[in-house]
């Protein structure tokens, strides 16, 4: 059995959550090869959960640290882009994915590419628990909220 399809089989939602992988060094909204490597290595690990959602700002770091994860999934991924411009600012950005995820159904296994000041709150948002904050030299770090449907939640903090 499949990740997502236990997930589903339970009405538990599985939310993965990250920072982009490594930016450039040339160009802050790029990734660098390392950063490249990281996000193939997301698509390798995360592309037989059954993840069907994904969230990210409007930075192309996100988008590209998706793209292998979108390669591997292929239409089963639905990508949506939440500006970080919103009249609200960063606080309407994490709100509103906040928001999305919320109105997921049970079973659901969804992914989060934010920044290193958003994922934390982003899980807050969700239910989490507190995370120690994303160092701007971490970009390893991939957190899993586990949603039961007994409204249980539990995070598990990994790196990859």
């Amino acid at each position: 059995m499949k990740f997502g399809e236990a997930s589903a089989r339970h009405n538990a939602m599985m939310i993965f959550l990250l920072r982009h992988a490594d930016r450039s060094s040339t160009s802050a909204d790029t990734l660098s090869p390392t950063g490249r490597k990281r996000a193939e290595r997301l698509g390798h690990m995360l592309g037989e959960t059954g993840v069907g959602v994904a969230f990210c700002s409007d930075a192309q770091r996100t988008r590209e640290t998706l793209a292998p994860l979108q390669q591997v999934r292929g239409d089963a991924l639905a990508i949506t882009e939440v500006s970080m411009e919103a009249p609200g600012g960063i606080a309407d950005h994490i709100n509103q994915i906040v928001a999305a995820i919320e109105s997921l159904p049970a079973g659901t296994v969804a992914v989060v590419v934010g920044h290193s000041n958003t994922v934390g709150p982003m899980i807050e948002g969700l239910g989490g628990e507190s995370i120690a904050l994303i160092q701007e030299t971490e970009f390893d770090k991939l957190f899993l909220l586990c949603r039961a449907a007994s409204g249980e939640k539990t995070l598990l903090k990994m790196r990859y």
